[in-house]
């Protein structure tokens, strides 16, 4: 049986298709999806199986834009369009989909409020920071301004931006026409003031399993299948399926791509001393892992996983 046909049967069937992972290609399929730089993932990694399909397929998709109007008149209406048409000829072959979610170690940071403290600027005794006070009313509400101001700035982070016009701001929302007014009528239940939160020092618990989803699209190819069109075709295939199978939404992962091209290769393409990353001299085994290292840290920004399976014999 050739290796593409024996792949797929594996895919298949439930009691082999996760073996066709090893911890490898599930790690690297986790760097293709998530950047995992900054969340410290590990091992061990398994994986869970939603769904799997095979034989997928996407129609060729286009967006049409254009519009039309009345002839003479000034009104356009515009119009956007998706089109999607069968096109069997040209379109990648997809064999097989995965939903599912690679299960790996990670040690989320958290941290905690260690002390909030807040400094309230008091209003209602502002004139004894006026010497004299002036007589002309005019006069005296500028310098009550004045000394507001100045005792806003004194508890801001950033003094500069305590100005006339935020004064002003701070009054209006305060239903006072003047500083004098805010005197009159303040009791203590309305104040701008600081605020400060200080965090303790993140801490870093051991790390604990935690399930990463993903989606999977899965391209079975020989030895013979060229790089540059492995890659043409996984851009086409996250294109076409990403309104499709894309994975749940994630916020607090910082995500890379919602979905992933597998290319399931045989572990003797890596034999070929043209893939970087092995040592002259290193032996089989160790070359092979080297070279998959190596192709993972360049596929892995495009959205692309190597699995490789040994040829059946």
């Amino acid at each position: 049986m050739n290796f593409e046909d024996a792949a797929l049967l594996r895919l298949a069937d439930p009691a082999t298709q996760r073996a066709v992972f090893d911890a490898l290609a599930l790690e690297h399929i986790l760097d293709a999806a998530f950047v995992t730089s900054t969340l410290g993932v590990e091992g061990p990694f398994d994986a869970t199986f939603d769904e799997v399909r095979f034989g997928a397929f996407a129609p060729t998709r286009a967006l049409v834009e254009g519009g039309w109007s009345a002839l003479g008149g000034a009104d356009r209406t515009d119009t956007r369009i998706d089109v999607t048409w069968p096109d069997f000829g040209s379109a990648p072959r997809i064999d097989a989909v995965w939903r599912g979610s690679v299960i790996a170690r990670a040690a989320v940071a958290t941290t905690t409020v260690a002390a909030v403290s807040a400094v309230w600027p008091a209003v209602r005794d502002i004139d004894s920071d006026i010497v004299p006070l002036p007589a002309d009313p005019a006069e005296l509400e500028q310098a009550r301004r004045a000394a507001l101001r100045a005792r806003l700035s004194a508890g801001a982070a950033q003094p500069a931006a305590v100005d006339a016009a935020l004064v002003d701001k701070l009054l209006r929302q305060a239903g006072a026409r003047t500083v004098g007014e805010l005197i009159g009528r303040h009791h203590g239940e309305q104040a701008t003031g600081r605020v400060r939160v200080t965090f303790a020092d993140p801490s870093e618990p051991p790390p604990t399993p935690r399930s990463f989803p993903v989606s999977v699209a899965l391209l079975v190819r020989d030895e013979t299948h060229r790089l540059v069109d492995l890659l043409a075709q996984s851009k086409a295939v996250q294109w076409l399926l990403a309104a499709q199978i894309e994975r749940a939404h994630t916020p607090e992962l910082p995500a890379r791509h919602p979905v992933v091209v597998g290319w399931v290769l045989p572990s003797t393409v890596l034999d070929d001393p043209a893939w970087p990353g092995a040592e002259p001299g290193a032996p089989p085994a160790a070359a092979r892992l080297a070279r998959r290292a190596a192709a993972a840290a360049w596929l892995a920004p495009e959205g692309v996983a190597l699995v490789t399976l040994d040829p059946p014999a």
